[in-house]
């Protein structure tokens, strides 16, 4: 709690990927962070409402 993390959603339609990416060592998460590892789903098509 309190931390910053990055989340990055691809969207293939169905095959949608999400990737998510917090800080390691005692080190926060950098400001506009790019393209993090996606980590598989079991399912796709999200919604991203902003």
């Amino acid at each position: 709690m309190g931390s910053k993390v990055s989340i990055t959603v691809q969207d293939n339609g169905r095959a949608d990927r999400l990737g998510r990416l917090r800080g390691a060592f005692g080190r926060p998460v950098p400001d506009c962070r790019g393209a993090v590892a996606f980590i598989r789903t079991s399912s796709g098509n999200f919604t991203v409402r902003g």
